[in-house]
């Protein structure tokens, strides 16, 4: 299988610009969808290399790891990010819920929203910046990271792969045990007709 093409720094711009364009609702709604579609090209690129149709039967409808939650929880059991960033996921998933899902939410100021975001906002994202500000800061740092983190070779690869002399030692230890085990045990026993 082929890795599919990730995104450059000069990506992240683009969409931060591209996304500053949008209404309130886009902002939270494409935001999420795009930091969500990076997160699963992450841990396409941390796992080992499997085909398109396997892929599908982790990620598609329905699947375990169709869910934004999903995909947040595994990053980080692989070691993809901290807790910060898996908190600030969480964030950008619940913004993106309200937006899609409360008709009342139409914008930032929108409480269930603002709550959220001013609640987790990093210490690092100045207090004078608007809650619609914040959320879009939170969702450029998410790339960025993101971004960084699937550029290098960092797939999962086999024991026979990353220390071959210790699995066929492990593989003829195995063979011998069973080759043993043979020898000595005939099997299940059918009983004799009487």
């Amino acid at each position: 299988m082929t890795k599919r093409k990730g995104l450059t720094i000069a990506d992240v711009n683009a969409f931060k610009t591209e996304l500053e364009k949008q209404t309130d609702r886009g902002v939270g709604i494409v935001g999420a969808a795009i930091v969500e579609d990076i997160l699963e090209w992450v841990i396409e690129c941390r796992l080992t290399d499997i085909s398109k149709t396997r892929l599908e039967s982790l990620f598609g409808r329905m699947r375990p790891l169709s869910s934004f939650s999903a995909k947040i929880e595994l990053g980080m059991a692989l070691g993809l990010y901290d807790d910060p960033l898996r908190i600030a996921l969480n964030v950008i998933r619940d913004v993106r819920n309200q937006f899609a899902h409360e008709m009342e939410a139409l914008d930032f100021n929108y409480s269930e929203i603002s709550k959220l975001i001013l609640a987790t906002r990093s210490p690092h994202i100045k207090e004078d910046l608007s809650v619609r500000n914040s959320f879009i800061t939170m969702v450029y740092a998410a790339l960025v990271l993101l971004q960084a983190e699937g550029q290098e070779d960092i797939r999962i690869k086999p024991l026979v792969d990353t220390h071959r002399r210790l699995f066929l030692q492990l593989a003829t230890h195995a063979q011998e045990m069973q080759q043993a085990q043979g020898s000595t045990h005939k099997g299940p026993q059918l009983p004799e007709k009487k």
